[in-house]
């Protein structure tokens, strides 16, 4: 099945020792995920998506985010660069192993790291997604 998968893109850890939930509460998941062997690996962590606040979007989103509007908007930040890579306009290529309190610890190897986001060509991906 994994040679059929052309790229898959998570959302998680964090480049500053943050610990994201998913990863804190099954962090032998996590590790297994980010080292399953699929062509094109893509890491979204937190402090990417932290950025883009939900009420940041909100006026043109309607909607949307209405539920919890003050949280950041990490789950449409992880979707919007497996629709449109470009968004990230910064990567490293780096290998991800999953401590065992989910923090992520980052040495050489062929993971793409997302670093910086370009919020709006983000803003404008998920309005032309919601039209």
């Amino acid at each position: 099945m994994v040679p059929l998968v052309e790229q898959v893109v998570y959302l998680g850890g964090g480049t500053g020792g943050e610990q994201e939930f998913n990863w804190w509460f099954d962090p032998e998941a996590a590790q297994i995920a980010v080292n399953t062997p699929f062509p094109h690996r893509t890491v979204v962590p937190l402090d990417v998506g932290i950025s883009v606040l939900k009420t940041d979007l909100k006026p043109s989103l309607g909607r949307f985010f209405a539920r919890s509007p003050e949280l950041p908007a990490w789950d449409a930040v992880a979707a919007a660069i497996a629709l449109d890579p470009a968004l990230a306009t910064d990567r490293a290529d780096v290998g991800v192993t999953v401590g065992g309190s989910g923090t992520m610890n980052l040495g050489p190897g062929s993971i793409s790291l997302v670093l910086a986001l370009d919020q709006e060509r983000f803003r404008q991906t998920l309005q032309s997604v919601r039209d």
